[in-house]
C-alpha cells in the first residue's frame, strides 16, 4: 500500500466513524452498515440507506446483511462498529469481509505504508467476534484513528499494555520468594504503568484535539457548517481540562460562525420545508414533528403552540391568528387562534387540508377538494375572518393532477397553479395556472414534479419553478418567456419566496446556503451562511430588510439583507503594494497598509472600511497614541500623519512631538522593519545602516545597534525592548540586548534562513529556512542558545514569515505552498491545523509574505505577494 493509498484509506475511514458516532450521540442505530450504504458527496463518506435507522431501545427483527452483520446479529453500538470494521477492512485489503482477519501478502511488504499494519489493529479490534473485544463507542474508536493520523502507534500502546500485564503478573510471583523486593517491583511497575496511561491518556486528547481542528478545517473548507458545528463543540468540551484550547479554536470557531444573524429558535424538530410564515411581527414555525409555534421576531419570545397540524396557512395581519390545516376523520381544515378562542377553533372547511396562500403573507388562502365528478373545487376564504370569499371550479385535466402552494393576490385576483402529470414517457409535466378562477391554460412544460415549489411574485407577474434539484427556473407570468435561472446552489432547493417588491427571489437549499438573486435574470446578489445543515423554508418581511430561515438543525434565525455577509471566513481582502507593509494600532481597531498609489492607507478592522489615507507615507511602521500614523516617506524619512492631512508636520492642536523619531533622520533605501507584539518598539534598518530601537511612546531615546552587523535582512524584537534578533545578509543569525554593551550571540540555521521571529517573552526563536522547515531553538539568555534546533516540517516551499501568538503558547507560519501551518510550542512542540491560503476562485495561489497579530490579540493578518491584506477574526 503507497503512502496516498494509505492516507486516503485514513482519512475515509475517519469520515464514516464519525459520522456513526454522530448518529450514536442521537440514540440511533444504523443497523446495515455495508459499501453499498456508503455514498461519497464532494469527496467526504456519508452514511446512506437510513431505512433501518432506529432508536437504540427498538427491537427490530431480520435487518442488516450477513456479510457484515455480527454473529449475535445487529441492534447495538457494539454490532454497528462490526459492520463498519468489516467494511473498513474490504476497504483497506481489497478482500471480501469473509476472508477477515487475512493480510495479503502486498500490504506486508517492507515497502508498504506502516500506517497498515496500524490501520488493522484497529479493524481486528472494531471486527472482533466477542462484542466486549470491540470497541464500546465510536469515540473510542475514531480516537485510535485520530491517534494514528497524527503519527501515534496503536501496536506500540497495545504491546506497552502487553508488557506492563506480563510485568504485573511477573512481580505477583516474585512477591511469594522475596517480599521487599517484590513491593519496590510493584510500586515502580504502578509508577511507569500510572506515568505511561497518564502519557497515553495526553497522547489521546492530542490526537483528538488534532483530528477535530483538521475534520472542522476541511468542513469549513467545503462550507460545511453541520459537521464544523459539533466539531467544534467538541473541541471547546475536551480542551476545558487542560487548558489546551488556543488561537486555532478561535480562528475556527469565528469561521464556522456563519454571517450577522439573530436567532428566534435555538433548538426544536426540524422546520418543514416552505414551513414558515410570516406578518405583523408574528413568524409561524411549522416543524417536523406537526407543531406550529408562534414567536415574536422582535424578541423571539414564543406566544404558543399548537400541536397535531398537518399544513400551514397565513399569518393575518393582527399578528396573533394563523391558519393551520388538520386532518379529521372527514377531511378538512380548522381555524387556530392565538390565544386559543373556542368559537373560532370550531370553524372547519369541508376541504382537502393543503392550502396555497399569499407567499406566507396576510391576505387570502386557497383550500381544495376533489368533487364526485373529478373537479378540482376551490375556495378563497379571508384570513382575517374565515369566510369564504368566493369559489370557483376547474375541469379535469389529462393525466394525473395535483393542487402545490403557490398562489397570490394580486388585483386581478387569486392565482393559483396546478400540475398535470402526462403519462409520456418522458414524464414530463405541464404547469396550468388560474387567475381569478378562468384558466389560462398550460404555463409552461417542465420536467420536474409536483413538488418543484413553484412560486408566484406578489403582484402575480413572476412564475418560479425548480427545475430538476438544484435549479430554480424564472419566467414572466404574461406570456410563459424564461428570463433567468438561479443555479448557484450545489444541492437541492428546498423553498423559494419573492421579496415583498418582486424584486428578488430568495432560496434555501440542502447546502446550508440562503441566497438572493435578481428576480428577473437569477444573478446572485447575496450569499448567507449559518445554519448546521440543510436550509429547508424561508420568508420575507413586509419591507424587504430581513430574511427569515429555518432549517433542518431545528432553529429559525433572522438574516439582516443590508448586512454584506461574512464569506463564512472572518477576513478582510484590501489591496496593498507588494513591497510595502502593515501594522496595527495598539488596540486593534485600526490597521494601515502600504497603497498602490505609494501612499498608506487605514480601514477599520471591525467593519472592514476604508477611513482615509496618509498621502506622504509610502510604509507605515507604527500609530501615535493620539492615532496618527507613523513611518517612511518615499525618500525614508520618518513621519508622522494624521488620516486625510494634507501636511505631515504636526498639529497645532496640543499633539505631543516625538523628539525620537523625529531624530531618526533619513533611511536609505527601504528598511527592514521589526515590531514587537505590544506595539511599543520599533526597529528599523535602511540598506547598508545598523539598525535602530524606536520606542513609539517617545519614553525612551533612539538607539542604534552599534555592536549589530548592518545590513539586515530580517529583524524581531521582544516586549521589553531588551532582546532582538537580526538575520544578517551572510546567512548568520544575531541574538542579544540593543540596549547593552555585549556583543550578540550568533547561530547559523541548518539551512539557508529568510525569515525569524522573537516569542513575546524572549524565551524561543523561530527561523523559516528555504526547504520548508521552521527551526525552532530555545533562549535561556541573549548569549545562550540551544545548539540544536528543533525543527519542524510541514510545508513544501520556502518558509516567508513566522510569528509567535501574543501567548507564546503558538507559533504560526507561512510559505510559498500557500499554507498556513499552526503549531504548539509547549509542552512538546507539534503541528495542529494546517490551512489553505489559495485564492477562493482557485485560480492562483495567495503567496504570503508578512504575517502579524494585532496589540489586542483579536486579529491577525496575512500579507501576500499579489498585494492584499487578509485579516482573521480571533475575538474570543
Amino acid at each position: 500500500m503507497d503512502t496516498h493509498a494509505a492516507s486516503e484509506c485514513l482519512r475515509l475511514a475517519l469520515g464514516l466513524a464519525q459520522g456513526v458516532g454522530v448518529l450514536h450521540d442521537l440514540g440511533l442505530l444504523h443497523r446495515d452498515i455495508k459499501p453499498s450504504n456508503i455514498i461519497l458527496i464532494h469527496g467526504m463518506p456519508k452514511l446512506a440507506d437510513l431505512g433501518l435507522v432506529s432508536s437504540s431501545d427498538r427491537t427490530l427483527t431480520s435487518v442488516g446483511t450477513p456479510d457484515y452483520a455480527p454473529p449475535e446479529g445487529p441492534g447495538s453500538i457494539r454490532a454497528d462498529l462490526y459492520s463498519l470494521g468489516r467494511v473498513l477492512y474490504e476497504l483497506v485489503t481489497g478482500l471480501p469481509s469473509a476472508a477477515f482477519p487475512r493480510i495479503p501478502e502486498s500490504l506486508l511488504d517492507e515497502t508498504a505504508d506502516d500506517r497498515f499494519l496500524e490501520l488493522n489493529e484497529v479493524l481486528l479490534k472494531a471486527g472482533a467476534p466477542d462484542p466486549e473485544d470491540r470497541y464500546p463507542s465510536a469515540d473510542t474508536m475514531l480516537a485510535d484513528l485520530r491517534f494514528i493520523e497524527t503519527g501515534g502507534s496503536i501496536k506500540a500502546v497495545s504491546a506497552l499494555r502487553r508488557y506492563i500485564v506480563w510485568s504485573a503478573w511477573t512481580a505477583s510471583a516474585v512477591v511469594v520468594a522475596v517480599a521487599f523486593a517484590a513491593v519496590m517491583h510493584a510500586a515502580r511497575d504502578r509508577f511507569l504503568m500510572r506515568t505511561e496511561r497518564e502519557k497515553t491518556a495526553t497522547a489521546r486528547r492530542t490526537s483528538i484535539y488534532v483530528g477535530d481542528l483538521a475534520l472542522t478545517a476541511q468542513a469549513l473548507a467545503d462550507a460545511d457548517l453541520a459537521i464544523a458545528g459539533p466539531a467544534l463543540r467538541r473541541l471547546e468540551t475536551g480542551s476545558r481540562s487542560d487548558g489546551s484550547v488556543g488561537i486555532e479554536y478561535h480562528l475556527l470557531r469565528n469561521e464556522a460562525k456563519g454571517d450577522e444573524v439573530m436567532v428566534l429558535r435555538q433548538k426544536g424538530a426540524g422546520v418543514r420545508p416552505g414551513g414558515l410564515r410570516f406578518n405583523g411581527g408574528t413568524l409561524a414555525v411549522f416543524d417536523a414533528d406537526n407543531r406550529v409555534e408562534l414567536r415574536r421576531v422582535e424578541t423571539g419570545e414564543r406566544l404558543t403552540i399548537v400541536t397535531n397540524v398537518d399544513s400551514l396557512g397565513p399569518v393575518t395581519d393582527s399578528g396573533k391568528d394563523v391558519v393551520t390545516g388538520r386532518r379529521l376523520d372527514t377531511g378538512g381544515i380548522g381555524w387556530v387562534r392565538f390565544p386559543a378562542d373556542p368559537r373560532r377553533e370550531a370553524m372547519r372547511f369541508r376541504s382537502a387540508s393543503q392550502m396555497a396562500g399569499n407567499g406566507g403573507r396576510s391576505g387570502s388562502f386557497i383550500t381544495h377538494e376533489r368533487m364526485p365528478g373529478g373537479d378540482w373545487q376551490f375556495q378563497v376564504v379571508d384570513s382575517a375572518t374565515g369566510t369564504v370569499e368566493g369559489g370557483f371550479a376547474t375541469p379535469v385535466l389529462a393525466g394525473r393532477e395535483s393542487l402545490v402552494a403557490a398562489a397570490s393576490s394580486a388585483p386581478e385576483g387569486p392565482h393559483l397553479a396546478v400540475f398535470s402529470r402526462d403519462d409520456a414517457p418522458d414524464r414530463t409535466s405541464r404547469v396550468y395556472w388560474w387567475v381569478g378562477g378562468n384558466p389560462t391554460g398550460p404555463l409552461l412544460r417542465t420536467s420536474t414534479d409536483e413538488s418543484g415549489i413553484p412560486r408566484f411574485s406578489p403582484d402575480g407577474g413572476r412564475f418560479a419553478i425548480r427545475s430538476g434539484e438544484a435549479v430554480l427556473e424564472l419566467h414572466s407570468a404574461a406570456d410563459q418567456r424564461l428570463t433567468g435561472r438561479v443555479t448557484g446552489h450545489r444541492l437541492r432547493i428546498n423553498d423559494a419566496q419573492f421579496s415583498p417588491d418582486g424584486r428578488f427571489v430568495a432560496t434555501a437549499a440542502d447546502d446550508q446556503t440562503l441566497r438572493i438573486s435578481d428576480a428577473g435574470t437569477g444573478e446572485e446578489r447575496a450569499r448567507f451562511l449559518g445554519h448546521e445543515g440543510p436550509v429547508t423554508a424561508i420568508v420575507w418581511d413586509s419591507d424587504a430588510r430581513h430574511l427569515y430561515t429555518g432549517g433542518e438543525d431545528g432553529t429559525v434565525r433572522a438574516f439582516d439583507v443590508d448586512t454584506p455577509p461574512r464569506r463564512t471566513r472572518h477576513e478582510m481582502t484590501i489591496s496593498v503594494r507588494r513591497s510595502g507593509d502593515f501594522v496595527f494600532s495598539s488596540d486593534g481597531r485600526q490597521v494601515a497598509a502600504s497603497a498602490a498609489d505609494g501612499s498608506t492607507t487605514v480601514y477599520d478592522t471591525a467593519s472592514r472600511t476604508r477611513l482615509g489615507r496618509c498621502p506622504t507615507i509610502s510604509t507605515p511602521i507604527g500609530f501615535s497614541d493620539d492615532g496618527t500614523v507613523i513611518g517612511l516617506a518615499a525618500d525614508g524619512s520618518v513621519r508622522r500623519q494624521a488620516i486625510e492631512a494634507e501636511s505631515h508636520e504636526l498639529q497645532a492642536d496640543g499633539t505631543r512631538p516625538l523628539p525620537s523619531i523625529a531624530a531618526v533622520g533619513q533611511l536609505k533605501a527601504v528598511p527592514v522593519t521589526g515590531i514587537s507584539r505590544n506595539g511599543r518598539w520599533i526597529v528599523s534598518a535602511g540598506r547598508g545602516q545598523r539598525p535602530r530601537l524606536l520606542d513609539r511612546e517617545g519614553r525612551a531615546p533612539e538607539v542604534e545597534f552599534g555592536l549589530f552587523a548592518p545590513d539586515l535582512q530580517a529583524v524581531a524584537i521582544s516586549d521589553d525592548g531588551h532582546l532582538c534578533a537580526g538575520l544578517t545578509a551572510d546567512g548568520p543569525i544575531e541574538v542579544g540586548d540593543p540596549t547593552g554593551d555585549k556583543l550578540p550571540a550568533k547561530l547559523l540555521p541548518l539551512r539557508q534562513a529568510i525569515s525569524i521571529d522573537l516569542a513575546p517573552d524572549g524565551r524561543w526563536l523561530a527561523v523559516g529556512t528555504v526547504s520548508g522547515d521552521v527551526e525552532l531553538r530555545r533562549l535561556t539568555a541573549p548569549d545562550a542558545v540551544a545548539a540544536e534546533p528543533i525543527v519542524l516540517s510541514g510545508h513544501s516551499r520556502p518558509v516567508d514569515a513566522v510569528a509567535f501568538s501574543p501567548d507564546g503558547r503558538r507559533l504560526l507560519s507561512v510559505g510559498g505552498d500557500a499554507r498556513m501551518i499552526i503549531w504548539t510550542v509547549e509542552p512538546e512542540p507539534a503541528r495542529l491545523l494546517v490551512l489553505s491560503l489559495r485564492a477562493p476562485s482557485g485560480a492562483h495561489d495567495l503567496m504570503p509574505s508578512q504575517l502579524r497579530f494585532a496589540p489586542d490579540d483579536g486579529h491577525l493578518g496575512v500579507l501576500t505577494s499579489e498585494g492584499r491584506l487578509r485579516l482573521f477574526d480571533l475575538r474570543r
